[in-house]
């Protein structure tokens, strides 16, 4: 026998299921992101006890549970950068860039990568866009001044080894201390 409120009543049901289920999928990747942005953290408290192993695994996790923590990719960049493999940071500051490109904190470490590897253009380009998005930021203002010098300098080649080798280290500092910033 055929009940004419039967259609409705189970299109009800049914609607009524989906949206408990979505819920729960909503739900399960607010757990996962949730998760990430916690590895995250941990993984910094590693950074700032110099252990970069430990915290680099902390990070790839992050990465996994949550491919668009812009925040993991920046870390991880900072671990590399920490590590002098400023390649792989720079390949995680584009990534954190591609994602939030309205951080100006990419854009700054992204440049110190490029400056590390005497990429003065790239840098320069950076810098600028970091300054574009936070005007008066004095770390980015001297970076930027420390880039215009090793680059008029590079071209004159009237710069002496441990002269451009004190601007990076310099330069390795004041990202610390940005880093260590962030971190609180």
């Amino acid at each position: 026998m055929f009940y004419p409120n039967f259609l409705p009543r189970f299109l009800a049901i049914t609607l009524f299921a989906a949206f408990l289920l979505s819920d729960s999928i909503s739900y399960a990747e607010s757990n996962r992101i949730d998760e990430s942005y916690d590895k995250v953290d941990q993984a910094a408290e590693l950074y700032d006890a110099e252990d970069y192993k430990g915290a680099l695994k902390l990070l790839n996790e992050a990465i996994k549970l949550y491919p668009n923590n812009d925040e993991a990719y920046s870390d991880r960049g900072d671990v590399y950068f920490e590590l002098e493999e400023y390649i792989k940071a720079i390949r995680d500051y584009n990534k954190a860039i591609q994602i939030d490109s309205n951080y100006d904190y990419y854009y700054y470490s992204r440049s110190v990568a490029y400056y590390m590897l005497d990429k003065y253009r790239e840098a320069l380009v950076d810098i600028n866009k970091a300054l574009e998005l936070k005007p008066d930021d004095k770390y980015y203002l001297k970076h930027r001044d420390d880039i215009k010098k090793s680059a008029a300098n590079a071209v004159s080649d009237d710069l002496d080894e441990q002269s451009n080798e004190e601007i990076k280290n310099r330069i390795r500092e004041a990202l610390k201390a940005r880093i260590k910033q962030r971190n609180q």
